[in-house]
């Protein structure tokens, strides 16, 4: 399996399903999530939402435990007021809510794929259902790759934002060979392709 075209069954029969007659796969790669660029997002598996969302969670339930247990037992405590009930439960409530919605980012990363064919872009997300983000060549309007590291980048293909989800391919693993297909899909070269030509 060549670099270009890398995806597990599940989202290698997503793709085969969207393909119009005559459409071929020039590029197929699962994005990568952007806490996997960095050593510590690997080892810890946390990315920095999930992190701060167990942080506030952590101090917001810490602070609802402390509350009730001196409600109950009627001792005196600075920060036992109503309003400091309220306070704490907002921190629980958005801590759990950020962890709740880096859990679901992850999953859908896991079921999402880019590709690039001879016709069009296409970005498919299987999970929580289908679906499936198309854009023309003739959609097309700009074709530009910053690289964040050596194996993964942002490919951008329509004009806007830099690096934007609505108009480019995020954390796109082999960035050098997704920017070469989307090219090929408009017929316009790099200017390394140029000067070998």
């Amino acid at each position: 399996m060549s670099a270009a075209i890398e995806l597990a069954p599940e989202l290698d029969a997503a793709v085969r399903t969207q393909l119009r007659e005559g459409e071929v796969v020039a590029y197929a790669r699962q994005p990568r999530m952007q806490r996997d660029l960095h050593a510590w997002g690997r080892i810890w598996r946390f990315d920095t939402t999930m992190l701060l969302g167990l942080l506030a969670a952590m101090a917001g339930l810490a602070g609802v435990v402390n509350w009730l247990i001196c409600e109950f037992r009627g001792t005196e405590d600075p920060f036992n007021g109503p309003l400091d009930f309220f306070f704490f439960a907002f921190f629980l409530l958005s801590g759990a809510a950020d962890v709740q919605r880096a859990i679901r980012d992850r999953r859908v990363n896991r079921h999402t794929l880019y590709a690039v064919t001879n016709q069009r872009v296409l970005r498919i997300a299987t999970w929580p259902k289908l679906k499936v983000d198309a854009w023309e060549a003739s959609a097309v309007t700009e074709v530009s790759r910053r690289d964040i590291k050596p194996d993964c980048g942002n490919v951008r293909y329509l004009k806007g934002i830099y690096s934007h989800d609505g108009n480019a391919l995020m954390f796109v693993p082999a960035p050098e060979a997704c920017e070469s297909a989307v090219r090929a899909l408009l017929g316009v070269t790099t200017p390394q392709e140029s000067q070998l030509a």
